[in-house]
């Protein structure tokens, strides 16, 4: 079953620079896991699974000097794009979808995921904050009494969140951007936010968190 909730969203400076930074950082991994398994594949036919790539992620990758800045992240997040790319190349095989493509910083749409154990458990959503990894704590927010309560209610449901980023215009004053963060939460959970980043664009983020609705 799934529902619906929307709430609005105020972060700050930090917060919004650290969300930009781990985006890009979950592009760059999923980039090179995926150019790591076409090189595999076109060089002697070897398909790669999610443990070898899950090792290349630790073993190379994070240990490689040129992308040291990936361990300020939080690894389980950042695993997650090994995941949306194995699974574009599921959807490739299975339904005929597009052949997975490398990702651009220019994209308008940017998108990361969080697994159930990079999300905090100790939420009070009637606090009117949200904390999903400890780089990230005291999101502000605001929406009702009653989903606040709903909220609560059913955090230990939660499965996974997915936070996505889209351009959609410019604005001068970051102040009266205030009022367009969001995040929408869903029970299987549709979730979005909005804020300002740098060089006057106007970005959405819609956050979507996944939540076994029993």
């Amino acid at each position: 079953m799934l529902k619906a909730v929307k709430i609005r969203l105020y972060p700050n400076k930090t917060q919004q620079s650290y969300i930009n930074q781990l985006l890009g950082c979950y592009r760059l991994v999923y980039n090179k896991c995926l150019d790591k398994k076409k090189t595999a594949y076109t060089t002697d036919k070897t398909n790669l699974d999610l443990k070898s790539m899950g090792n290349y992620f630790h073993q190379e990758l994070t240990k490689d000097s040129n992308y040291s800045f990936l361990t300020e992240h939080n690894t389980k997040v950042l695993k997650q794009s090994i995941l949306n790319m194995l699974e574009s190349y599921k959807r490739f095989f299975i339904n005929g979808s597009g052949f997975p493509k490398f990702k651009s910083k220019h994209d308008n749409k940017q998108s990361c995921r969080f697994p159930e154990e990079a999300i905090s458990s100790l939420n009070d959503y009637e606090s009117g904050k949200l904390m999903l990894t400890k780089q990230l704590k005291d999101l502000h927010f605001r929406c009702s009494d009653k989903y606040k309560s709903y909220l609560n209610k059913h955090k230990t449901n939660i499965r996974s969140a997915t936070l996505t980023r889209t351009k959609s215009g410019k604005k001068k004053n970051f102040y009266s951007l205030v009022r367009l963060y969001k995040i929408f939460l869903t029970v299987f959970y549709n979730s979005g936010v909005v804020f300002q980043v740098h060089n006057n664009h106007h970005y959405n983020f819609h956050f979507r968190i996944f939540v076994l609705y029993l």
